[in-house]
C-alpha cells in the first residue's frame, strides 16, 4: 500500500518509520494508488424575501434576508446600500435605519465561496416620512335627509396624504362612507334621529377627525295647490317685468317648467320665481310649472306674452298721482296709485331703478320701505330687495305674502332701521331675512294683524300671538324671543324711532316705552282715528320726545309727558293729516295750505310748503320731498324732478307735441326721439298742423297758437270764465273751431271776426284735411238715445249737406266717416259705419265698431285714440294694436302711432 504514496527508493532512503511516512501521507495526498478526494461546489439559488421595498427615513426596516443554495464564505453589494442600511457579510441579510432619502435604484448582492458566486437583485428606495392629515372638514357639516330620497354625495377636504377613512358610530342605514375618498353617500332607509358622527382620516403617520350631524326625516308628502300671483305675464322686449312669484302648500326641493320660458326669463329651481328681461317677442302661450319633492309633484299654468319694445319719446316719472314717498341724505322712492315706484338718485335728478306693484285695488296692502342701502318692494307672494344703487339683491317668494284675490288676508313686510334684515308676517307665522335672500328667523304663529317695528337688534311686535297687551320682542340674532309686562288700552302705533309707543281707549292717550313701562297718560284733544294706513295718512303720530295729534282746522304738539300742547297750528281745512318722516312732519289739508314741522330740536318749528302733498318724506330739514299730484318735488330746492301725468298729445306728419303736469310742452320732429325743443306751457289740450308749424294750446280760458320750431306766438284767444270749453284746429293752421257752451265759432287763426257760428252742437267740430268744409252733428232728438242723429257739412258757413249717424271724422277731403244707429221706441244701438262723400252721398258701409274720435292712416285705415287700435275700413279688422290706452289720449304722426304705454310716451310704427 505505501508504494502508492511514495517512491520505494525514497522511502529507503530517508529510513522514516512507519508511522511518520503514514501521517506524511495522509497530508501531502496521494498521486496514485487506490485512494480519492470531493470538491466543494460554489453557491446558487440566492432569492431575497422582498425584491421591492420602500423604506421610510428614520423608521427601521424589516430584515431582509436571503436563501441560497450551497456554501456561502461571504456577501457583498454594488452599488452601497443607502445610508444607514447594511449588509451582513456573512448571513447576507439587509437591516438598519435609513438616514437620508433615495430614489429607487436596483442593488446587486453577489454570495460567493472559493467555488464561484451567485447573485441577485432587489429594488430598493428611501421616502421621506408622511405628515399626519389634518383639517378634515365636510361642507355641509349638517345633513338633513329623507327616507328614500338619495342623498347628495358629500366629499371632505384634507390637507395631507390619507390612506383610508373610518366613521363612528356607524351611519344610519343606507349611508355609506367610502374608506377611500371619504364620500358620504347612499339613500337612507330608516327614519333617524340628530346623531353626531365622527369621521377620522388616517396614514402611517396619524390621524385627524372631524364630526358630522346627520338626522334622516320621515317621507314628506307631495307639495299641492302650486299657484302663481300674476298669469297671465305680459312682458315687454328689453324690460325687465316684476317678478311672478310661487304660492304652494308643502315643501318644495326644485322647480321645472316646459316649455322653455322665453328667451331672456327664467325660472328659479329652488324658489320658484319667474323673473329676467325678455330679449325677443313671443305669441301667447302655456307654460307648466312643476314644483317637486321625494314624496311628489303639482304643477300650475302660468301664461305669457312677451310684446315688441316701442321707441321711447318721454319717461313720465309717474303717470298718475303719487301716495308714497321714503328718502334718505342720497336717494329717494316714490310710489303713486298705478303701483308704479321709482328710486332717484335726487342730486343727480336721475332714476336708478323702477318698476311695477300690481295689482292694486282689492285690500291687498303693498309695504315698501327705503333704509340704509336697502330698498324693500312687496309684491304678490313676496318681496324684491334692492340696493341702494338699484341694483337687484334678491326675489323672496314668501308663503301668503300680499297674494291677492277673494281669500285675501292682510299680511306686513317691516324693513330694519338701518336696512340690514326684512322681517314678515303671516297667518303662517313670522320670517326674517337677509337682503340676499337668506331665511335667517321661522317663527309659527298667526303674526299677519301684528304692528312691528325693526331696529337693527330685534323686532317688537305688538297684537301678534303673544297677546293684545303686550309687546313680544324678537331678538334677530337667535331668534329668542321674550313678552314684556301688559299695558292699558288698544294699541295704536310705534313711535316714529321706536323707542315708545302709543295706546289709547277713547280719547285717554298713553304712551309706553318700547319696554312697555308707561311714561305718560293724557287725554287727547280729539279722538284718535285711524285715516288710512297706506299711505300712512294718521291723525295723531309719535316723534322722539313729541306727539301731535291733527283734527279738524287745528294740529296740536305736546312733549311727551306734558298735558298742554306746547304748540297749536290753525288751519282753514276741517280734514286735516299728518305725514310722518324721520323727525319731520308734513301737515296736510283738504283746500288749505299745508305746512311741515321739523321736531329734531327742543321747540317745532313750522315752514310752509308749496302744495298740499299727497306724499311726503324727508332725509334731513334741509332735504324736504313731496308729492304734488303726478309730480316729484323737491321743495327744498323749488324743483321737480319728472314731468308727471301726461295732458295731451298732438300728432301730425311732420311733428309731436307733448303736454306734462309739470307745465312744459316738449315738441319732436315725427321720426326722432330726440326733443326738437320744449318750453313752459300749461297745457290741457294741443293740435297740430300738418306741416308742424302752427301749434294750437288749450289752457284755462285761453287758447294759443304757437308758431314752431321759433316757439313765438302768432295769437291768443281769452274767454270770459266758463264761457270756452273746447277747441279744434283745422290741419292747415289756418282755422279752427271754438265752443261756447253749445255754439261752436270758425275763426282765423290769425284773428279776426268769426267766419260763422254752429248752434246747438253735441260734438266737436272736425274740418276737411283741406279746411275747406266743416261737419258737425249737432243736438237732436237721439241726444235721449231714442231718436234720430245727424252730421251737418258746411262750406263757408253754409250747410251743404246732412245725413243720419253721428260724426267719426274726416276720411279725406272729399270723404267722412259717420256711425249709424238702430232705432228703437227707448233706446238706440249702433248699426254699422258708413262711408259718405262731401256732397251727402253715401259711398259704402264698414264693418268697424262705434268709432270717435277718428285720425285717418295711410290707406284703408283709421286710427281710434279712444281704443289705441288702427282699422281696415274694408275688413273692420284691427291692422295695428297697441297696449290698452290708459287716458285715450294718442295720435297718428306719419308713418307713427304716438301713445302713452304706462309712465313712458312712446311711438311705434304702424
Amino acid at each position: 500500500m505505501l508504494s502508492y504514496c511514495l517512491p520505494y527508493v525514497l522511502v529507503r532512503k530517508f529510513s522514516f518509520s512507519l508511522f511518520a511516512f503514514f501521517i506524511l501521507s495522509f497530508v501531502l495526498g496521494c498521486s496514485g494508488g487506490s485512494s480519492s478526494s470531493t470538491a466543494t461546489p460554489a453557491p446558487s439559488n440566492l432569492v431575497y424575501q422582498q425584491t421591492t421595498v420602500t423604506v421610510t427615513v428614520g423608521q427601521a426596516i424589516t430584515t431582509n434576508t436571503p436563501t441560497v443554495t450551497g456554501t456561502v464564505t461571504s456577501y457583498s453589494i454594488s452599488p452601497a446600500l443607502p445610508a444607514g442600511l447594511t449588509l451582513n457579510t456573512s448571513t447576507g441579510a439587509i437591516s438598519g435605519t435609513p438616514t437620508a432619502a433615495s430614489a429607487q435604484t436596483a442593488y446587486t448582492i453577489t454570495a460567493s465561496n472559493s467555488a464561484g458566486s451567485t447573485s441577485a437583485t432587489i429594488q430598493l428606495s428611501v421616502i421621506i416620512p408622511l405628515a399626519p392629515p389634518s383639517g378634515l372638514s365636510y361642507s355641509p357639516s349638517t345633513i338633513s335627509a329623507t327616507v328614500g330620497q338619495t342623498i347628495a354625495p358629500v366629499t371632505p377636504t384634507v390637507t395631507g396624504t390619507v390612506t383610508s377613512y373610518s366613521v363612528s358610530p356607524a351611519l344610519p342605514a343606507g349611508l355609506s362612507l367610502n374608506s377611500t375618498s371619504g364620500a358620504l353617500s347612499g339613500v337612507p332607509t330608516a327614519v333617524t334621529a340628530l346623531a353626531t358622527y365622527t369621521v377620522t382620516a388616517t396614514n402611517s403617520s396619524g390621524s385627524t377627525s372631524t364630526n358630522l350631524q346627520i338626522t334622516v326625516n320621515a317621507p314628506v308628502p307631495a307639495p299641492t295647490n302650486l299657484s302663481y300671483a300674476r298669469s297671465p305675464i305680459t312682458a315687454t322686449v328689453g324690460k325687465a317685468f316684476t317678478p311672478d312669484l310661487p304660492l304652494v302648500t308643502g315643501v318644495v326641493s326644485s322647480y321645472t317648467v316646459s316649455p322653455a320660458l322665453p328667451a331672456g326669463m327664467t325660472l328659479d329651481s329652488t324658489n320658484g320665481v319667474i323673473a329676467g328681461t325678455p330679449t325677443s317677442i313671443t305669441a301667447s302661450a302655456n307654460y307648466t310649472i312643476t314644483a317637486t319633492n321625494s314624496g311628489g309633484s303639482t304643477t300650475a299654468t302660468v301664461a305669457i306674452v312677451v310684446n315688441k319694445a316701442y321707441t321711447t319719446l318721454l319717461d313720465l316719472g309717474h303717470g298718475t298721482y303719487i301716495d308714497l314717498m321714503r328718502a334718505t341724505t342720497t336717494r329717494l322712492f316714490s310710489r303713486d296709485a298705478d303701483g308704479h315706484w321709482v328710486l332717484w338718485d335726487y342730486a343727480a335728478g336721475t332714476q336708478l331703478v323702477s318698476g311695477d306693484q300690481f295689482p292694486r285695488g282689492g285690500g291687498v296692502t303693498w309695504d315698501v320701505d327705503l333704509a340704509g342701502n336697502t330698498l324693500m318692494v312687496g309684491i304678490p307672494g313676496g318681496v324684491q330687495v334692492f340696493s341702494a344703487n338699484g341694483n337687484l339683491l334678491s326675489n323672496i317668494a314668501i308663503p301668503k305674502m300680499n297674494i291677492p284675490g277673494s281669500n285675501w288676508v292682510p299680511s306686513w313686510l317691516k324693513l330694519a332701521s338701518d336696512g340690514s334684515y326684512i322681517a314678515a308676517g303671516s297667518t303662517d307665522g313670522f320670517t326674517v331675512w337677509s337682503p340676499a335672500g337668506k331665511l335667517l328667523i321661522s317663527r309659527s304663529g298667526d303674526y299677519h294683524l301684528a304692528k312691528a317695528f325693526a331696529t337693527p337688534q330685534q323686532v317688537m311686535v305688538a297684537q301678534g300671538p303673544a297677546g293684545q297687551n303686550v309687546i313680544e320682542t324678537i331678538s334677530v340674532a337667535t331668534g329668542n324671543s321674550s313678552v314684556g309686562p301688559a299695558f292699558s288700552g288698544y294699541f295704536y302705533s310705534w313711535f316714529q324711532d321706536g323707542n315708545r309707543f302709543f295706546t289709547n281707549t277713547g280719547s285717554t292717550v298713553w304712551v309706553y316705552s318700547s319696554a312697555s313701562v308707561q311714561e305718560a297718560i293724557m287725554t287727547s284733544p280729539i279722538a284718535p282715528v285711524l285715516l288710512d294706513p297706506d299711505p300712512p295718512l294718521l291723525n295723531f303720530v309719535g316723534q322722539g320726545n313729541w306727539m301731535t295729534f291733527s283734527g279738524g282746522s287745528s294740529t296740536y304738539v305736546y312733549a311727551v309727558g306734558a298735558n298742554s300742547p306746547t304748540v297749536t297750528y290753525s288751519s282753514a281745512s276741517t280734514q286735516s293729516y299728518l305725514i310722518p318722516s324721520g323727525s319731520m312732519l308734513a301737515v296736510g289739508g283738504v283746500g288749505a295750505p299745508s305746512f311741515v314741522v321739523d321736531l329734531s330740536g327742543s321747540s317745532p318749528v313750522k315752514t310752509n310748503l308749496s302744495t298740499n302733498p299727497q306724499a311726503f318724506a324727508a332725509a334731513t330739514t334741509s332735504q324736504l320731498f313731496l308729492a304734488g299730484s303726478s309730480l316729484v318735488v323737491d321743495e327744498s330746492h323749488q324743483h321737480t324732478l319728472n314731468h308727471g301725468a301726461l295732458k295731451a298729445i298732438a300728432g301730425s306728419p311732420a311733428r309731436i307735441a307733448l303736454s306734462t303736469y309739470d307745465g312744459q310742452i316738449t315738441y319732436f320732429l315725427a321720426g326722432n326721439t330726440q326733443p326738437d325743443g320744449s318750453f313752459a306751457h300749461a297745457a290741457s289740450k294741443l293740435q297740430l298742423s300738418d306741416d308742424g308749424t302752427v301749434l294750437g294750446i288749450g289752457y284755462g280760458n285761453n287758447i294759443d297758437f304757437i308758431s314752431l320750431p321759433s316757439q313765438s306766438l302768432i295769437n291768443t284767444f281769452t274767454y270770459p270764465p266758463g264761457s270756452y270749453t273746447d277747441f279744434t284746429m283745422a290741419r292747415t293752421g289756418t282755422l279752427f273751431g271754438k265752443r261756447l257752451a253749445t255754439t261752436w265759432q270758425v275763426i282765423p287763426v290769425g284773428g279776426g271776426s268769426p267766419l260763422f257760428s254752429i248752434n246747438g252742437a253735441s260734438q266737436p267740430i272736425s274740418f276737411s284735411p283741406d279746411a275747406t268744409l266743416a261737419a258737425i252733428s249737432p243736438f237732436g232728438s237721439g241726444d235721449n238715445m231714442s231718436g234720430s242723429y245727424t252730421v251737418n257739412v258746411y262750406k263757408n258757413g253754409q250747410i251743404q249737406t246732412a245725413v243720419n249717424g253721428l260724426l267719426s271724422g274726416w276720411l279725406d277731403n272729399t270723404k267722412f266717416l259717420v256711425n249709424t244707429f238702430n232705432q228703437f221706441p227707448t233706446f238706440m244701438t249702433y248699426a254699422t259705419a258708413v262711408i259718405y262723400d262731401a256732397g251727402g252721398n253715401q259711398i259704402s258701409t264698414s264693418p268697424i265698431p262705434q268709432l270717435f274720435p277718428i285720425q285717418s292712416a295711410s290707406g284703408n285705415q283709421v286710427y281710434s285714440p279712444s281704443n289705441n287700435i288702427i282699422y281696415s275700413l274694408s275688413s273692420g279688422s284691427p291692422t295695428w294694436t297697441g297696449p290698452a290706452p290708459v287716458d285715450k289720449n294718442g295720435s297718428i304722426a306719419g308713418p307713427y302711432v304716438v301713445f302713452r304705454a304706462g309712465t313712458q310716451v312712446v311711438q311705434d310704427t304702424y
